[in-house]
């Protein structure tokens, strides 16, 4: 397993289709040389040896867009964060 995959996973809290995607991600990275005059068709064979889906990169370089949104816990960390400041007695609103 990819060390950095388990960190963010970790970090992030990704369930497991998100953490499904990142490792997709990183097998990408590990199978596809990350050079400025990479072969195009070279990379393309490499990712579709694995993944049959892909079809070109539709740019003249090797491309991939890979977007991931958590939504896990955020929202509520936050407020017990903010709550937590506003009943500590260290707080003190300074004007700016």
């Amino acid at each position: 397993m990819n060390p950095h995959v388990n960190t963010i996973a970790g970090r992030r809290s990704l369930r497991q289709p998100q953490r499904d995607s990142l490792e997709v991600l990183a097998r990408l990275c590990d199978i596809v040389p990350m050079e400025k005059d990479a072969d195009v068709e070279k990379a393309l064979k490499a990712i579709q040896s694995e993944y049959a889906s892909v079809t070109d990169f539709e740019r003249d370089f090797p491309s991939v867009c890979f977007a991931l949104a958590t939504g896990v816990g955020k929202t509520r960390r936050g407020r017990r964060w903010r709550s937590s400041i506003a009943s500590s007695n260290d707080c003190r609103v300074r004007p700016i």
